[in-house]
């Protein structure tokens, strides 16, 4: 069968993990302007991050799974 990946618990994993990256990069655009518990971002900046991991993932389809959260 499949590898872990291809379950239900290691598809949530994968999207755990990019949406994990988005963040990272949300957050690194964050003037911290809109008060305790808002993020400011630029408009654009999903497009900007999509390019991002468009291109990383080309280099490498697995780069997010390398950058585990809380370890």
């Amino acid at each position: 069968s499949g590898g872990p990946v291809e379950s239900g618990k290691g598809r949530l994993y994968v999207a755990q993990q990019i949406a994990y990256d988005l963040f990272n990069f949300m957050q690194s655009f964050d003037a911290g302007t809109g008060g305790p518990g808002n993020m400011v971002v630029p408009n654009n900046i999903f497009d900007r991050w999509f390019k991002r991991f468009e291109n990383r993932f080309q280099r490498d389809p697995n780069f997010f799974l390398k950058n585990k959260p809380n370890e």
